[in-house]
C-alpha cells in the first residue's frame, strides 16, 4: 500500500500511521485486506479493507444493512458479539479517498483466527450454528429495511438465464471445451424448477442472511476453539435459508480445494454432513418451518449447482468476474462443484435419513 493512501486513511480514522506496521491479510479473492499491527499496543490493532466495488458498487447498501442489524442487535440482543467497524472522525463507517477508492476499519479481535478449510466435524457444526444464530437473532428486525447489495445474489432463475445468454455467446472454442458440463446443467434444471417453488412458497420466509457462509467467514478463538463471531458482512440481505444452509454443505461437505481435478478426491462426508445440518437446526432455535425443514436437502443441491452453474457461465464469458490463475480455471471450478452435486444426489438417501433423525431429536426437546 503507498504509505500517502495509508497516510490519508490514518487521518480519516484518526490514527497515526507511523505507530503501525501494514501487513497483507487473509485469503479473501473479493477485497484487498490488511492487519494493521500496532508497534507497542495490540488492543489497538485493526483490520483494513478495500471494497471492490466492481463487484458492489454501492457501499452505502452495505453500510446501511450493516446499521441496521447493528442497531437492532445492540437493542435486543446486547450479549451477541456482533463485528464492530471504525467510524471516521467524522461518523461515517467507510472511508472514500482522492481516487474514489472505499476503504473500511474494524477492530481486530486478538486471539482469533479463521479456517480455510474444515478438518473436524465438529468445527463445521460451531459454524453452521453461528451463522445461523445470526439469522435467528435477526428475525425481529424489519426486513424491508435490508437492500440487496448484489441485486439477484442467489437468484437462480436469473443464474439460469444468464447461463443460457452465455452459451448462446461464447466462443465455439470455451463452448466446446465445457460442452460436457453445459449438457450436465441443462440435465439438471429441476434444481432451477425447484427454486422458482420455493420462491412463491408462502411457507419459505425471506429471512436475514448472510450469504457467504464459507468457514473463514467465523472467527473462533485460538484458545478454547469455539466460535467467536461471523465476519465478511458485505452480503448480509434478505434470502432464503437455503442459500445459507446450501453454501455450508457446498463448502463443507468434502475436504477437497473448490478447483479440485481429481475426481477420486471427491469424497462425500456424511458426519459433516450431519455436523453442518445439526449446527444450523441448532442456532436457528426452533424457528425452521415444516416447508423449510422439508427443503434441507435441496439446500446443497441448490447451492452446488448455482456455484457450478456461476463458474461455468464466467468460463464462457472469458472469465470476467472470478480471478483466475489459468485459462481453464474456471472450467475447473465448475466441474468440481458438479462433481460434489453428483456425488450428493447419489447418496440423497442416506443424507435425508441424517436429516429425519435430526429433525426427530429436535422435537423431543
Amino acid at each position: 500500500m503507498e504509505i500517502e493512501v495509508f497516510e490519508q486513511i490514518a487521518g480519516a480514522y484518526a490514527f497515526q500511521a507511523s505507530e503501525y506496521t501494514v501487513e497483507k491479510y487473509g485469503s479473501g479473492l473479493i477485497h484487498f485486506t490488511c492487519f494493521l499491527k500496532h508497534k507497542t499496543d495490540p488492543g489497538k490493532n485493526y483490520i483494513l479493507q478495500q471494497l471492490n466495488t466492481q463487484v458492489f458498487n454501492q457501499p452505502e447498501i452495505i453500510a446501511g444493512n450493516y446499521s441496521i442489524a447493528n442497531a437492532y442487535l445492540k437493542k435486543k440482543h446486547q450479549a451477541y458479539n456482533f463485528l464492530q467497524f471504525v467510524n471516521t472522525y467524522d461518523r461515517k463507517n467507510y472511508y472514500t479517498d482522492a481516487k474514489g477508492r472505499v476503504w473500511r476499519l474494524m477492530n481486530y479481535i486478538n486471539n482469533s483466527f479463521s479456517y480455510d478449510t474444515v478438518h473436524e466435524a465438529v468445527v463445521a457444526h460451531s459454524a453452521a450454528q453461528e451463522f445461523a444464530q445470526l439469522t435467528y437473532l435477526l428475525s425481529g428486525s424489519a426486513i424491508h429495511q435490508y437492500q440487496s447489495p448484489i441485486v439477484d445474489f442467489h437468484n437462480l432463475s436469473k443464474r439460469y438465464t444468464s447461463f443460457l445468454k452465455a452459451c448462446s455467446e461464447a466462443v465455439s472454442e470455451r463452448k466446446q471445451q465445457a460442452q460436457k458440463l453445459i449438457d450436465f446443467a441443462e440435465n439438471n434444471r429441476a434444481i432451477v424448477q425447484h427454486y422458482k417453488t420455493i420462491s412463491e412458497n408462502a411457507g419459505i420466509p425471506l429471512r436475514i442472511i448472510h450469504a457467504d457462509t464459507k468457514v473463514n467467514n467465523i472467527l473462533f478463538d485460538k484458545t478454547t476453539l469455539q466460535a467467536l463471531c461471523v465476519v465478511d458482512l458485505d452480503t448480509l440481505m434478505p434470502g432464503y435459508f437455503i442459500s445459507d444452509l446450501g453454501d455450508m454443505i457446498r463448502t463443507m461437505l468434502c475436504d477437497c480445494p473448490e478447483d479440485e481435478t481429481d475426481r477420486q478426491k471427491i469424497n462425500i462426508r456424511p458426519d459433516f454432513f450431519e455436523a453442518i445440518v445439526a449446527g444450523y437446526i441448532k442456532g436457528m432455535n426452533n424457528s425452521l418451518t415444516k416447508e423449510e425443514k422439508k427443503n434441507i436437502f435441496y439446500a446443497g443441491q441448490f447451492m452446488l449447482y448455482m456455484q457450478g452453474l456461476r463458474f461455468l457461465t464466467d468460463y464462457l464469458q472469458n472469465d470476467v468476474y472470478y480471478p483466475i490463475k489459468h485459462k481453464e480455471h474456471n472450467l475447473q471450478r465448475a466441474q468440481c462443484q458438479f462433481w460434489i452435486l453428483e456425488g450428493l444426489m447419489e447418496r440423497e438417501g442416506e443424507l435425508q435419513g441424517i436429516i429425519d433423525k435430526q429433525l426427530v431429536l429436535l422435537s423431543q426437546k
